[in-house]
């Protein structure tokens, strides 16, 4: 069962850097990693006391994501608050089982990563959209929908 979280221990350093920096599935999508590191830097793994933390060069802030399926780690997507209205997605890695072409993707870990962040962007004043470019370097901005009161 698939289950998300915003803090990772330490232990996982190097199953997030395989993730993210040696992943077989980064040959799709070189242009928009390509275009990721060209707005806002290259990403690097941190150790924060005993969790893991994901950095970007030209953010001060960015909020990572894990998914975790039982203790192996199958996912991440890294995002940021670019502007008022706007959490963008910066990277996005998924063990390969996962991808569209996996064993695993029935599970559709990237539409539901996306979808906690949308969650959690309900949460935060003013953000309207969460924003993702594709493969194809296409925007696609992901309304948010706020709760109710």
């Amino acid at each position: 069962m698939l289950q998300y979280t915003s803090v990772l221990k330490a232990h996982y350093q190097d199953a997030l850097e395989k993730l993210m920096f040696f992943n077989p599935g980064q040959k799709n999508a070189l242009l928009s990693i390509m275009e990721s590191i060209e707005s806002f830097g290259n990403p690097c793994v941190v150790l924060d006391g005993d969790n893991l933390r994901v950095k970007v060069d030209k953010l001060d802030e960015v909020q990572s994501l894990f998914a975790l399926d039982g203790n192996t780690l199958v996912g991440v997507i890294i995002y940021s608050r670019t502007d008022n209205s706007c959490f963008c997605v910066l990277h996005i890695a998924v063990e390969e089982s996962y991808s569209n072409n996996g064993i695993h993707a029935n599970k559709l870990l990237v539409p539901r990563l996306i979808n906690v962040v949308r969650n959690s962007a309900a949460r935060v004043k003013d953000v309207e959209i969460v924003r993702v470019i594709d493969n194809n370097r296409q925007v696609k901005d992901y309304p948010v929908t706020k709760k109710q009161k």
